[in-house]
């Protein structure tokens, strides 16, 4: 587990004062959880302290310090990064192929369509793979179109087609290094059906071949590494995919141009670097190994808790290696005896739900799901957060928590996941021992569609899932999981009642029943008519409810005897005051809804929310944001303020400050309310007990050193720089800070060497550490 201390960086303690000082409660705040999920990391050749990093749904962040922060340079869904001399860089993206030619400061926009890679070598030469079919007349059989002038003049690069993996699962992530390498002295090699091919810009559809003999080491894809010298990289293929790209398999290498190899490692490999004689190899594990040529060693460098996406070995020599990983962005300058998360400036795109559960002192915890950072939690109202399951990819709104044991939290995505420990820590439950088929959270074919929990029982919980492998009741399937004593878990296919109702769905819970939807015969050629309610005791006959208007994509709440039912196919709500007897349609307009994957079927992308306290009704849905209601239904109030998309997946109220509520939304977590009063409820895991500064990290340092403090209680704290004379040079950090350990990142870019004053200021304490600058 891994402390994330974006948060306490001066922009998101900024953010944080504004929050505290804000008086009015009337509209939704951005949490801005530190991290995402980072596609493709480079550095530039010339610049010697800028990086670029594509975050996966997000768009371009660009460093100028080595990774200390980050900024937002281009809003689009980018895939990979081509850097060159002179500060030239290209980036693939969703909407278009965008050129910079001054180290990533302005971008223009050179192709005005979906790019999925790009490359670019010397002497105006650029390549991007379009997969097009608008823009090239060989359809999907040539992908890549080439330039000669910088991308000015464009012409289909006819032979550029290589061997895709059938995964689908690879395509958002690492489609870019299938199949072919573009080495820096101009060769271009391709695999294909188990050959390596190999051309040169020069003549560029002549292809010729290598060696057939590929199809021994199972090879999928060649390695996108810089490729320094003549040496080339591929990743062994093998069948036990990743879900979200990891290819698994092994590494080799070639040092005559791909005629012989060499397997370096038979571990999953993900990432490939090389510096000399020294070889990186990224894992799948997140595990790190250093690789020596010279007498074949494999060393640990690092775990970074996910699938390891790009290494940056630029400066080596002097200590530093950066590596991008599912679990964020890490940095070490002593050679990886430390590391330090280094995502200033990153926050995650899409969290998918949110919950509030009871700690064992009596204070609250916020879970959250994001899409590609994994399960978060927070113990200060959301002012710091941790990562406590980095690869766990959750579906919109399925985190659901025990309604008898509240810490017992459940989600499903990829796998199901889940806590006995209001979610400290949380277990896989993998498919080989429940023998459910994989449950692929993005690609493959099988996915969650819903989850809930017995309302009696903690240990027993039902899912929905849709197998289009398995050709029952339109491969859409219901299982109870029931943990045992022994702690393997025991699963059944449900069908309620009688044969006659098959509950395709299970869904959220009543006070007494468990709800589900059903058709009125096993043949899924009729369309779902009705909502059931069943004991969950015996599974027996509670209620049966005729819809109003049949649909395949709904949802419904039972209150009492009312009942709500939204049609998502016609975008329309609907009442009952009697449980069904009569119907009226209510009078709320809804957008249409924004599918969250439209590869698969997803879950309802809509929902009710009944908040008992309150005696109040929520409703969320993916185009249309949130609204309530104080009439169980009978008119609906906007509650949409400050939100920037209306995609609403999950909401969650705290207990101990009513007027806070949390919303998962597809840009974000979002808060409503003052978090002080949360943060001021709750005992911090890591409670500090003095006021501490350190002496900084690395001293002498060049550029780049690490500032740590500690905060006893909470204050108005200056964390600034001074000159020799005194002059104040930076700072770093100001404003009201709660108690808890601190890291910051200080770069030097403009300053001389010599000797500078680090000074912390609160009124409880002062104190002074001198560092010294070598450049």
């Amino acid at each position: 587990m891994k402390r994330i201390r974006a948060m306490r960086s001066i922009f998101v303690t900024v953010l944080c004062l504004i929050m505290l000082s804000t008086t009015s409660k009337a509209q939704w705040q951005k949490m801005n959880l530190s991290g995402g999920l980072t596609l493709d990391m480079r550095s530039f050749h010339g610049g010697e302290t800028v990086m670029l990093a594509c975050v996966q749904d997000d768009g371009l962040y660009r460093s100028g310090n080595r990774a200390g922060s980050w900024e937002k340079a281009i809003d689009d869904n980018c895939y990979n990064i081509t850097v060159i001399d002179n500060g030239i860089a290209y980036i693939s993206g969703e909407t278009a192929l965008y050129k910079s030619s001054n180290f990533g400061v302005d971008w223009e926009i050179i192709l005005p369509f979906r790019t999925k890679a790009v490359f670019a070598g010397e002497n105006g030469f650029v390549a991007a793979d379009t997969s097009n079919k608008e823009y090239n007349s060989n359809g999907y059989s040539d992908p890549w179109i080439i330039s000669f002038d910088y991308g000015n003049n464009w012409q289909i690069w006819e032979g550029s087609q290589a061997q895709r993996p059938d995964n689908q699962a690879l395509n958002y992530v690492h489609d870019f290094q299938c199949g072919i390498l573009f080495h820096e002295s101009g060769k271009i090699f391709k695999y294909d059906k188990g050959c390596l091919y190999r051309t040169h810009v020069d003549s560029i559809s002549n292809w010729s071949l290598i060696t057939n003999d590929l199809s021994k080491y199972n090879a999928l894809y060649l390695s996108q590494s810089s490729a320094l010298s003549d040496t080339l990289f591929y990743f062994g293929k093998s069948y036990d995919f990743h879900p979200m790209g990891g290819i698994g398999g092994g590494a080799y290498y070639s040092t005559n141009w791909g005629i012989d190899w060499t397997g370096i490692t038979s571990h999953s490999t993900t990432a490939i670097e090389m510096l000399g004689n020294n070889i990186f190899i990224g894992k799948e594990s997140g595990e790190l190994i250093h690789y020596n040529i010279l007498n074949k060693s494999e060393i640990l460098v690092g775990t970074f808790g996910g699938l390891i996406i790009s290494i940056d070995l630029k400066y080596l020599e002097s200590g530093e290696i950066i590596v991008a990983s599912y679990g964020g962005i890490f940095k070490t300058t002593n050679n990886g005896e430390n590391w330090h998360k280094c995502d200033q400036g990153i926050f995650q795109n899409q969290v998918t739900g949110v919950q509030i559960v009871p700690r064992n002192d009596g204070s609250e915890r916020i879970i959250a799901a994001t899409r590609y950072g994994g399960l978060l939690s927070s113990d200060d109202g959301g002012w710091t957060w941790d990562i406590t399951a980095s690869e766990a990819y959750i579906s919109p709104g399925l985190l659901k928590c025990a309604p008898s044991n509240p810490r017992y939290i459940y989600a499903a995505g990829e796998y199901v996941y889940f806590s006995t420990n209001s979610g400290s820590t949380w277990t896989t439950i993998y498919p080989n021992e429940t023998d459910i088929p994989e449950l692929i959270f993005y690609g493959g074919d099988s996915r969650a569609l819903d989850l809930d929990v017995d309302p009696l029982n903690e240990t027993k919980f039902f899912l929905s899932y849709n197998d289009k492998s398995l050709d029952i009741i339109g491969n859409t399937h219901n299982i109870e999981l029931v943990k045992l004593i022994s702690g393997n878990w025991q699963w059944t296919v449900k069908h309620w009642n009688d044969s006659e109702y098959y509950g395709v769905l299970t869904n959220q819970f009543d006070s007494f029943h468990q709800c589900i939807w059903s058709t009125n015969s096993n043949d899924w050629g009729i369309i779902p008519s009705k909502i059931i309610g069943v004991d969950p005791l015996n599974d027996s006959l509670k209620y049966s409810i005729d819809i109003p208007s049949e649909s395949y994509s709904f949802n419904w709440i039972v209150i009492d005897s009312t009942v709500l039912y939204v049609n998502c196919d016609s975008a329309r709500i609907y009442r009952s005051p009697d449980f069904g007897k009569n119907w009226q349609s209510v009078s709320l307009s809804l957008n249409n809804t924004t599918q969250y994957n439209d590869r698969h079927i997803y879950p309802v992308p809509a929902q009710f929310v009944w908040h008992p306290d309150e005696n109040r009704l929520y409703f969320l849905h993916w185009g249309s944001g949130i609204y309530n209601s104080n009439d169980r239904g009978v008119s609906w109030n906007d509650y949409n303020e400050g939100l920037d998309e209306l995609v609403a997946y999950q909401v969650a109220f705290s207990q101990d400050v009513p007027d806070v509520t949390y919303l998962a939304a597809h840009d974000g977590l979002y808060v409503r309310g003052d978090i002080s009063d949360i943060a001021s409820k709750c005992q911090p895991s890591y409670q500090a007990h003095q006021f501490t500064l350190y002496q900084n990290y690395p001293n002498p340092f060049n550029n780049v050193t690490e500032i740590r403090y500690q905060v006893f209680e909470k204050t108005d704290l200056d964390l600034s720089i001074y000159s020799i004379n005194g002059s104040r040079i930076q700072t770093l950090s100001s404003g009201i800070q709660l108690p808890g350990n601190y890291r910051i990142q200080w770069s030097s870019n403009n300053l001389a060497s010599g000797i500078y004053f680090i000074q912390i200021n609160s009124p409880e304490y002062t104190a002074v550490k001198k560092c010294i600058l070598l450049k």
